[in-house]
């Protein structure tokens, strides 16, 4: 019961990342050139979602390494607010799929 409940919570922490980094993008520049370059990272996120759903330690490994890339490329010129605004979502997600995953094999 807890584990259909955390691997829930998960699924859709990470369709809500998919959605909310897309319409942050389409918000930001509207339907332009730079949109369609800048939709890499929902779609990244698309695809790590996918994957996590299908195998959850990979997919919550792929969540973890997202966000500790983002913390790696912006070192030094965010505010510590900004890297846990950004980073903790995903973070947070892949956590929650990797316990999932340890509580069914439990």
């Amino acid at each position: 019961m807890l584990r259909t409940i955390i691997l829930w919570a998960a699924k859709i922490l990470s369709v809500a990342l998919v959605l909310w980094w897309t319409f942050f993008v389409f918000a930001s520049h509207g339907f332009s050139f730079a949109s369609l370059i800048e939709t890499s990272v929902p779609l990244i996120i698309l695809a790590i979602t996918i994957i996590a759903w299908r195998w959850n330690t990979i997919g919550g490994v792929l969540f973890v390494l997202l966000a500790a890339f983002y913390v790696y490329l912006v070192w030094g010129a965010a505010e510590t607010e900004t890297y846990l605004l950004v980073s903790g979502p995903p973070a947070l997600t892949g956590l929650l799929f990797i316990l999932a995953e340890a509580l069914k094999r439990r």
